[in-house]
């Protein structure tokens, strides 16, 4: 699709296909670039576009106060909420009016007791039921809640105690029910009905007339609500308005308090309250920070950073829209209630396992001016993503390895706290103080787990979500079973033993010069896929040299057209198999813009000698160069190991020499121009590549079998079993004696066959550089 608008682009505008390209790319660049401001312009200046966040006209009561608000004017006004205050108290100050007991409720209740009293004495007379059926019968009094004790009295009383027990209790309620009885009232009246029954009664008999009285007992006297109201409204009537003065620097607010309604009051009295019109110096401060960030940034990345600035447009993008989502995450939770709790590190974590650590720390380093803004200025907020993000950029190394993600989040956590100690105790503000120690425990607990589990989080997201070569990518890349590879290692065996030197090479380079070695190594694996289309054109997979299918092409040009193929055939295998793009790029700068040398000479002769009558373009790559000091190594290892797989030098001079000449070629050609690699990192891939040269290609120690003029030699008594026999007579030393010479060696000569295997270089070690002597 896109190669289609560029075409179409080129028609329309009458341009070459390449400056359609690049004016698409700077238009892209540019509209990444305006997006990205518009977007980081609203989220910093939100309060002030919308009045909402933290200022005056969005509080509410009940809320707690972020600021300290001094009256900017003195003001008299006839405050309502002390007014209603005032009113409330007098309403309140009024006693409720009741209606006079109501005759008909006692009326009512005594023949309800009548009734109950009738029952009773039926079911006490009921000569055919049992004492426990009458019990039981007694039970059936729906008006009463009489325990079993209180049923049982009531049956065993005789007929003349009953008599006068069921007397008393009509007594005893007409009696209650004279005086006025509020709902509020019962629980005294029934309380007090014992000291109402006659004292001829005893213990038991009493028991049962104040459990029959208590049921019995209702309210007879009510609210009447007209004539409450119309009392309270009298008397509020009499109430002044009240006024309240407010005199100019009075407090209003005070940090960290709830807002009451009185203070709220003084803020709309104040005219506070109304949002006012749009701060334009507000919004043009914003519109400032969020470009000199943009600025520091460009200049950041252009110093440090050039190819993801000037090449690498889709992951800049990916990478400001992560920076613009954390961004709001800050703005929406971290400078909320979660400030202590919130990782910010995350972005730089992040970055570091996406692109390298010189875009966490500008990245880390924006986040933290603009997160400060946002927060009123705070150099707290600033610092804790500032420092806490470099820390966490500069202690994450091996991406690879998850549990280094959780070590970097624990030096985060423990300089997150310092932080907090620092500007905690350094300030007069007793909440913040008194609230240290659980800010210090969030934020521990946030470095030490929150961190690393969410960034890991993102990181796989992103992975899966834009084909990303993260570390978790590339380690599963990397794995020899991958079908790619496993087709490689059966089609096109000598690529694939190829692929793994040049990988081993890069590596070692890469960690050398601090370059991304998993990323080197992982692209080296999967740099000659291309060669699979056509194996047997390509010496590494020839068992027969005598066989080279070029001799019988016989024709340079296809020849030289089938080994080119190897690179864009590479690109589009990569494409279908779903490698991420950083690694496609690998494969089509390899060989940059190089000649396929060989054939070019063929074609030369054949043409005896006139270089017009040959089209060098039909000879070269197509590239691009190296644009990366990744790609860069990957070149470099790959001629190295091509050229002294070929050659098959003798001694150590040869192997420096082989390697100095195809570094000196590559820089020569200018194919190194665009990969950012300096003099000191060539210097150390080249020692480094010599080293390890010196190591794979070494000859075997030539023992000597007898040399009696230079003293006096043991004999050693050698083996008897086949075994060996057998490794004896790969020595090449006699089987059954053989004598030592016990003379001291010759010093090392570059010229000698290598008699042994140096030590390989290590990770972020001084390489020892060849003598100057041999160039």
């Amino acid at each position: 699709m896109t190669q289609q608008v560029t075409a179409w682009l080129a028609q329309r505008l009458d341009w070459s296909e390449e400056r359609v390209q690049r004016q698409l790319k700077r238009a892209a660049v540019g509209t990444a670039a305006l997006l990205f401001a518009v977007s980081a312009t609203f989220i910093v200046t939100y309060d002030d576009l919308f009045f909402s966040g933290r200022g005056i006209a969005s509080l509410r009561v009940g809320e707690v106060s972020p600021i300290n608000l001094n009256a900017p004017q003195s003001l008299t006004f006839v405050s309502e909420v002390l007014t209603s205050d005032a009113l409330a108290a007098v309403a309140s100050a009024v006693q409720p009016v009741y209606d006079p007991p109501d005759p008909n409720i006692i009326r009512q209740q005594t023949q309800l007791a009548q009734q109950i009293l009738a029952y009773i004495r039926d079911v006490r007379e009921d000569i055919y039921g049992t004492f426990d059926q009458r019990v039981a019968d007694l039970d059936a009094i729906n008006a009463l809640d009489l325990s079993e004790d209180v049923r049982r009295r009531i049956i065993e009383f005789n007929d003349e105690s009953w008599e006068a027990v069921a007397n008393e209790v009509l007594n005893t309620l007409s009696f209650a029910m004279r005086e006025s009885i509020r709902e509020a009232d019962l629980p005294r009246v029934r309380a007090q009905l014992g000291n109402q029954v006659s004292v001829r009664f005893n213990e038991e008999e009493r028991a049962v007339i104040v459990a029959l009285v208590s049921d019995l007992i209702r309210p007879n006297t009510f609210l009447n609500s007209a004539s409450t109201e119309a009392a309270r409204a009298e008397a509020q009537a009499q109430v002044v308005p009240i006024t309240r003065t407010i005199v100019r620097g009075e407090r209003i607010l005070s940090e960290g308090e709830l807002i009451s309604p009185l203070a709220y009051e003084a803020l709309g009295a104040l005219g506070l309250l109304t949002p006012p019109e749009l701060d334009v110096w507000a919004l043009m401060s914003g519109v400032i920070v969020v470009l000199l960030t943009m600025a520091l940034i460009g200049l950041y990345l252009a110093r440090y950073s050039p190819l993801l600035l000037y090449r690498r447009v889709r992951m800049l993008m990916l990478l400001g829209s992560v920076f613009i989502v954390v961004l709001l995450a800050v703005r929406l939770l971290a400078l909320g209630e979660y400030e202590a709790v919130f990782p910010y590190a995350m972005l730089a974590l992040l970055f570091v396992a996406i692109v390298g650590t010189h875009e966490a720390i500008i990245g880390t380093t924006a986040l933290g001016i603009l997160s400060g803004y946002m927060a009123n200025g705070s150099l707290e907020i600033a610092a804790l993503i500032i420092v806490g993000g470099w820390v966490g950029a500069l202690t994450l190394r091996s991406t690879q390895r998850l549990n280094a993600f959780f070590l970097s989040g624990a030096i985060v956590a423990v300089v997150n706290t310092a932080i907090l100690i620092a500007f905690r105790f350094g300030t007069s503000d007793s909440i913040a103080r008194s609230d240290l120690l659980g800010s210090l425990a969030l934020a521990f607990l946030s470095g030490v787990v929150l961190l690393p589990a969410i960034t890991i989080a993102l990181m796989f997201v992103l992975t899966q979500l834009f084909n990303l070569p993260t570390a978790l990518r590339l380690l599963d890349l990397s794995q020899p079973n991958k079908p790619i590879l496993q087709r490689m290692l059966r089609e096109a065996p000598g690529t694939y033993q190829h692929s793994l030197q040049v990988a081993n090479l890069a590596e070692q380079a890469a960690e050398r010069i601090g370059a991304d070695a998993q990323l080197v190594r992982v692209a080296a694996l999967y740099h000659d896929i291309g060669k699979m289309e056509n194996p047997l054109f390509f010496s590494e997979n020839q068992p027969d040299p005598s066989l080279n299918p070029h001799n019988r092409l016989n024709d340079p040009y296809r020849s030289a057209a089938i080994i080119i193929e190897h690179v864009t055939k590479g690109e589009e295998m990569a494409q279908a198999a779903g490698l991420p793009r950083r690694l496609r790029d690998f494969i089509l700068e390899h060989h940059g813009t190089t000649r396929v040398g060989y054939f070019y000479r063929v074609a030369l002769e054949r043409a005896n000698g006139d270089a017009s009558q040959v089209d060098s373009s039909a000879f070269e790559y197509p590239g691009p160069r190296p644009r990366s000091r990744e790609t860069a190594l990957l070149m470099l290892a790959d001629t190295c190991e091509a050229t002294i797989r070929s050659m098959q030098p003798k001694t150590r001079a040869e192997i420096a020499h082989i390697v100095k000449e195809m570094f000196n070629v590559k820089r020569e050609e200018g194919q190194l121009d665009d990969s950012g690699l300096t003099l000191t990192d060539l210097a150390q891939t080249q020692a480094t590549f010599i080293e390890i040269f010196q190591g794979m290609y070494h000859h075997r120690i030539k023992y000597q079998e007898d040399n009696r003029t230079t003293g006096t030699l043991p004999v050693v008594t050698l083996p008897e079993t086949s075994s060996e026999r057998r490794a004896t007579d790969e020595l090449s030393v006699p089987r059954r004696t053989a004598e030592v010479n016990t003379a001291p060696l010759a010093a090392p000569d570059d010229d000698r066959p290598l008699d042994e295997v140096p030590r390989l270089p290590r990770p972020n070690s001084k390489p020892s550089l060849p003598p100057t002597s041999t160039e």
